[in-house]
């Protein structure tokens, strides 16, 4: 009987403790998904790109605060949004938005063009033309 409890228990506990981990690690990932939507509404809302200012106005740590825009940026590369091709500058401290090539307009014909199409869709003139 002895012999089996000390298989036992070791086996409960190594379950038990299995359960409280998953159950933590759940927890912190939703922390940080809600810490990760209150910051991103504050950039978007706004112009605030300082990590320092984001933290002091949303409440939330520095180095938490650093997680959750990367987890924003993380999900960004998933799906098109608001953070498709941002990342931190660490020797700024600050979220960086590349500034991104704007459509253009044909002066001939006044079709909208993609930046990466050189020659208009539609009257075949060339961009460097213009």
């Amino acid at each position: 009987m002895i012999i089996v409890w000390i298989i036992v228990i070791p086996v409960v506990l190594f379950f038990v403790s299995a359960a409280v981990v998953g159950i933590y690690q759940a927890e912190a990932e939703n922390k940080i998904q809600k810490e990760s939507e209150i910051v991103a509404k504050l950039v978007q809302g706004s112009n605030l790109r300082s990590i320092t200012k984001i933290s002091q106005i949303s409440g939330i740590t520095e180095s938490r605060t650093i997680k959750a825009i990367t987890s924003a940026i993380e999900r960004s590369s998933n799906e098109k949004s608001y953070f498709s091709d941002a990342y931190i500058d660490f020797d700024r401290m600050e979220i960086v938005f590349p500034k991104k090539k704007e459509d253009w307009t044909c002066v001939y014909c006044r079709a909208v063009n993609p930046p990466e199409i050189l020659a208009c869709q539609s009257c075949q003139a060339s961009q460097k033309e213009l």
